[in-house]
């Protein structure tokens, strides 16, 4: 996980917890540090010396058992009896309570085996991609996600950046293909870096072909769908270094499971109500441009 709050939502995972773990069955938590940053005062480890009740069993359960990992490891994975996994864009806090964001629920061992051994079936209709220091496979999965499309490319995420990504967006807009992007009216960080990535994008596509709405609120999910059936979803960013370097965890589905199309169908028409279309670029001046070079 990356991130863990000390809120209402930190304090109920915490006691649901201890609940299982007063059943017998041991709770592991690999937590990365190099998320604390964005936790500030409701630090995850700070709760270790916190004398709430809740948090003191839960550091002193002799079936919880907490590691900590500063791998930039932006996973969001919860494993349940080898058989479930959860994987998406969601951190334990509040604030995604209220936000645009994903999470997918694989259930089968085989699923749960294919992340615990970073070896992903190749030809499944539902798999795995994986960034961990072993393995690097976003950025191809990717990149290979919107090369294949034929008609229709939806992207909803929150930071983009990646110029490889803006080229392939644009050059699929010139080969007939419908690309719709769903960004945030105002990032929580790297506004200046989307506000540069969509500026080119615009310039490099062909204009009947490329649309792009602003969402608002809290945007956080990471989805990307292609011909209105083939998902892409997880915790990769469209920037390059965590399409490269961080840890990263997204499933694609390429399986026709019509419960699963019409849950997708109802949430992309949710998105258009939600949003309204970018008519016109705000102005970028040379403190925007240099700011978007540093990922702000």
């Amino acid at each position: 996980m990356y991130n863990w709050k000390e809120d209402v939502t930190g304090l109920q995972l915490a006691e649901t917890l201890l609940e299982i773990a007063d059943k017998g069955i041991h709770v592991e938590v690999l937590k990365e540090t190099t998320g604390d940053i964005f936790e500030l005062h409701q630090d995850f480890q700070s709760t270790r010396s916190s004398k709430h009740s809740v948090w003191n069993r839960f550091w002193n359960h002799p079936n919880i058992s907490v590691h900590f990992t500063a791998d930039e490891n932006h996973s969001k994975v919860f494993v349940i009896d080898d058989t479930t996994l959860l994987i998406g864009s969601m951190n334990i806090s509040d604030d995604y309570l209220r936000s645009w964001d994903c999470l997918v629920e694989l259930r089968g061992r085989k699923f749960v085996r294919s992340y615990l051994t970073q070896k992903p079936e190749k030809s499944a209709s539902v798999r795995i991609a994986l960034n961990t220091q072993s393995v690097k496979e976003i950025r191809s999965c990717m990149e290979l996600f919107i090369r294949n499309a034929t008609s229709s490319i939806v992207v909803q995420h929150s930071y983009l950046g990646d110029a490889h990504i803006r080229s392939m967006l644009a050059e699929a807009s010139h080969r007939g293909v419908r690309v719709t992007l769903f960004i945030p009216q105002q990032a929580d960080m790297c506004q200046n870096m989307n506000l540069e990535f969509i500026a080119k994008l615009m310039e490099e596509s062909n204009s009947k072909n490329i649309a792009v709405r602003l969402l608002p609120g809290f945007v956080h999910g990471k989805l990307v769908v292609t011909d209105g059936q083939n998902i892409c979803v997880g915790s990769a960013n469209l920037f390059t270094h965590s399409l490269d370097s961080m840890g990263e965890t997204n499933v694609v589905i390429s399986h026709h499971n019509k419960r699963l199309h019409r849950k997708l169908r109802r949430y992309l028409w949710y998105l258009h109500l939600k949003s309204m279309p970018l008519i016109t670029m705000p102005r970028r001046g040379i403190r925007s441009r240099l700011l978007a070079k540093i990922g702000f």
